[in-house]
């Protein structure tokens, strides 16, 4: 069975992970928020790289959000991202290996629930954009 997933969709999946596990987790479960954080970031690298796919730019394969600005706004794409996520681009993109292979790495609570609120944000904003754009 082939999968026909677009980067959009898993971006999607990414962050409807992210505020799942969010929820279900007591606010000392550090590996589990640093989860939250991983997926948060994959959610706004895969869009971002999902953007630059349809705009028929090739992109890098770098997990470096701030990488992925760069190129888009070298060849005058609009992400549409929010202050938000182009202000914390570098800690967003921290998330990605930090998380993963530091040991003792701890993403404070209250950076992930502001990125879970900011980015839950740009993305109903880039589903209605979206989807104005196939009418």
């Amino acid at each position: 069975m082939k999968n026909t997933k677009s980067l959009f969709d898993k971006a999607l999946s990414n962050f409807d992970c992210a505020r799942i596990i969010r929820k279900n987790i007591s606010n000392e479960d550090e590996e589990l928020i640093n989860l939250v954080g991983y997926h948060l970031q994959q959610s706004v690298e895969l869009s971002i790289k999902y953007t630059l796919e349809i705009n028929g730019i090739k992109y890098p394969n770098v997990h470096r959000i701030e990488d992925l600005i760069k190129l888009a706004n070298d060849n005058n794409i609009n992400l549409h991202i929010n202050e938000y996520i182009e202000e914390h681009d570098a800690l967003l993109s921290s998330w990605e290996a930090n998380t993963r292979y530091i040991v003792g790495y701890l993403i404070e609570l209250k950076k992930v629930d502001k990125a879970i609120s900011e980015i839950e944000i740009y993305f109903k904003n880039l589903i209605d954009l979206y989807n104005n754009n196939q009418d």
